[in-house]
Parts: structure tokens; C-alpha cells; sequence
């Protein structure tokens, strides 16, 4: 049996990462801003009573926006300058407060994974109450940034199967997440369920 719990959606305010960002030190600034930002919110959210809140969300991209500037420009560079490991340094304070409030966190940010050297994803992720990464989604269809499609095979050998459609069981239920415009994809949502 699962118990009732609530849900916190915090939609929050970003400031991008724009194409006139000087390098990779300017742009981890504005990723530690955003981050700072969007923690703060999420804790004044907690603070109104809504009693047993279980689940924080955060949208697509609350770290960096699209990086749409970034268009036409070599990947390494967004990959250098809008790019977080998940798990990583960069969102232990993410991770942190999972552990301090004792609740799932899903959030989404552009990943670097030094498995995969020359790439980039838009990954949605759970982390649960220990901080711990339990699920990682990285989106699939995309019109402007890499997915594992374009390297299938190769994806698929290294992370497996169940790494295209990961499902998380929790004590607060099985937990799918996809993000944004995928939603027009019912393939995704089908495959998840």
C-alpha cells in the first residue's frame, strides 16, 4: 500500500547560459547560481505546511535554459561551459538536500558523462531520500542536442536496454520521468508505463 503523500512542483526562474558566456568558469557560475536559486525556493515551498511532502520536481533545464545560442557551434563547447556529471560535484548541494529533507528529488540538467567522451545529454533524474542518483532518463527525441539514437548500438552495449526506459520502484511509487516536448511522443510515455 502506498500512503498519500504531496508533491512539490517548483518552477523556477533561470538565468542563461548565453552565447557571450567568456568559458567554463562563467558558465559554472551561472549553473551554482541557478542551483542556489532553485534550492531556495524549493526549502520556502517546504516551509508552507503542505505537510508530508515526499516529491520535489524541478523543470527541464533549471540550471542552464536550451542552449539554443549555442546553436551552430562546436558541441564540446556547450559540453565544457552547460554541462553537469550526474551524479557530480556540481549538484551535491541537490543531493544534500534530498538527504535533509528526507524526500525524492526529479530534476533535469545537461549531463556530461565521461563514459561518453564526445556527447552530451538532456537527462531528467530521481535522486532519493539517502542523495543517492536512482534514475536517469536521457531524453530520446531531441531536435538540438545529442541522444542515444545517434549511437544506438553503442548505447545500448554499454548501458543496456533498460537504460532507454528506466523505471524507478520507491516507497512512493514506480517513478518514470521524461521531459518537455516528448510529451508529443506517446511511444515514450507507452514504453515507460
Amino acid at each position: 500500500m502506498i500512503v498519500r503523500y504531496f508533491a512539490l512542483a517548483c518552477q523556477t526562474i533561470v538565468n542563461p547560459i548565453r552565447a557571450d558566456v567568456s568559458g567554463p568558469e562563467e558558465g559554472r557560475a551561472i549553473i551554482k547560481e541557478n542551483l542556489d536559486a532553485a534550492l531556495d525556493l524549493m526549502k520556502k515551498g517546504l516551509g508552507n505546511g503542505l505537510g508530508s511532502v515526499k516529491l520535489v520536481t524541478f523543470p527541464e533545464m533549471f540550471l542552464t535554459l536550451a542552449p539554443a545560442a549555442w546553436q551552430g557551434r562546436k558541441s564540446s563547447d556547450w559540453r565544457d561551459v552547460g554541462c553537469v556529471e550526474i551524479p557530480g560535484p556540481e549538484l551535491e548541494p541537490l543531493f544534500q538536500a534530498a538527504r535533509d529533507f528526507n524526500i525524492y528529488i526529479g530534476a533535469n540538467a545537461y549531463e556530461y558523462d565521461p563514459k561518453w567522451e564526445n556527447r552530451y545529454f538532456n537527462c531528467s533524474f530521481l535522486i532519493d531520500p539517502r542523495g543517492e542518483v536512482i534514475l536517469k532518463y536521457r531524453r530520446l527525441h531531441s531536435l538540438s542536442t545529442p541522444s542515444p539514437h545517434d549511437f544506438l548500438d553503442e548505447y545500448v552495449q554499454v548501458e543496456g536496454w533498460d537504460a532507454l526506459w528506466p523505471v524507478a520502484d520507491t516507497e512512493i511509487g514506480r517513478i518514470a520521468m521524461f521531459p518537455c516536448m516528448e510529451i508529443t511522443k506517446p511511444e515514450v510515455a507507452r514504453m515507460l508505463a
